[in-house]
């Protein structure tokens, strides 16, 4: 007998050490997933959950497999020197034997690899280089940007399709975990809520909104949320670099303005390059320190906005103080 869902997921469960909310999540969506696809009354759902991936009838699927490990590959430039096997959150088997992968993210980049010459590429490369694969699509709680990949879907995709049934009380338990996780559809951002976890949450969906409709080419906020004595937000990373990226500006709030959305340069370096907008910086050691700019967004003005509002005030702002940088 193959091991359960249930059983699965328990490998993940929390622990002091590690938080391994990608692996739990993709474990109980599955299967949330294969629960509908077998339950008659929902078959609207399950046609929709599939052609989200270019399925147009569960008669094609053979099977949904999470954590499936793979060995063949189609060639070597996309495969990594130093790891076999490449181990996709979700495959879905077709009865063609073809292969469709759902790489699923909430908090992490993805993955970087090197091949036997040193050249760089990322996972999903890796996983588009498995022999049998078809497609490859990005599951994310936020927007992660990929140079010429659009297979990208984001948790409230998911969120939106299962939200038609939520009457089904094992959908509507999985859309309430969507919610508490910052999956489900955006609420305003409220710095006065009493829940940590559901601030935290609203200020992440809100910037990480706000960034994907700029339409930034070059730049995406990091996915991982950094917290640290000079602040806490996201580092604004550059597509096409590793996944630490090379930037050094940083977008969150700090305890100087601890009432301000902030825009900041956050690099400490030994090859200091003069620039007329960074202010504070120690000649002597030719260290370059924390300098910021363009403070005027009040978090306790948006908290009494709309959600809309909110994303529009935050837009507006972004194209003003913070483009003219990354233009330069």
């Amino acid at each position: 007998m193959s091991k359960s869902y249930i059983s699965s997921a328990f490998k993940w469960c929390s622990t002091e050490q590690t938080s391994p909310i990608e692996n739990y999540t993709t474990e109980m969506f599955v299967l949330v997933w294969e629960y509908i696809n077998s339950t008659e009354s929902l078959s609207d759902v399950a046609k929709k959950l599939l052609r989200l991936f270019n399925i147009e009838d569960k008669d094609e699927v053979r099977s949904i497999e999470t954590q499936k490990s793979y060995k063949e590959f189609r060639e070597d430039e996309h495969k990594p020197k130093d790891q076999k096997d490449a181990i996709p959150d979700i495959s879905i088997t077709l009865k063609n034997r073809k292969i469709i992968i759902v790489e699923v993210k909430i908090d992490q980049d993805l993955n970087i690899y090197y091949n036997s010459k040193d050249k760089e590429f990322d996972q999903i490369d890796f996983y588009q280089n498995i022999k049998d694969v078809e497609k490859v699509y990005l599951l994310s709680r936020d927007v992660i940007k990929k140079k010429d990949f659009l297979n990208n879907y984001r948790w409230r995709d998911i969120y939106s399709i299962l939200k038609e049934r939520e009457s089904d009380f094992i959908i509507k338990n999985f859309l309430g975990y969507l919610d508490e996780k910052g999956m489900g559809n955006p609420t305003p951002f409220n710095m006065h809520d009493n829940n940590l976890l559901k601030v935290i949450g609203g200020f992440d969906s809100l910037l990480h909104d706000a960034w994907e409709k700029c339409s930034f080419k070059k730049y995406f906020l990091s996915t991982k949320t950094y917290a640290q004595c000079d602040g806490f937000g996201f580092y604004i990373r550059e597509i096409g670099n590793d996944c630490w990226g090379t930037t050094r500006y940083f977008l969150g709030v700090n305890p100087e303005y601890e009432d301000e959305i902030s825009f900041w340069f956050d690099d400490v370096t030994n090859s200091f390059q003069e620039d007329e907008k960074l202010e504070e910086f120690d000649r002597d050691k030719n260290i370059q320190y924390i300098t910021r700019h363009n403070i005027n967004i009040k978090l306790s003005d948006l908290n009494d906005m709309k959600r809309d509002e909110q994303l529009e005030v935050m837009v507006d702002w972004l194209i003003k103080n913070v483009k003219p940088y990354l233009d330069k």
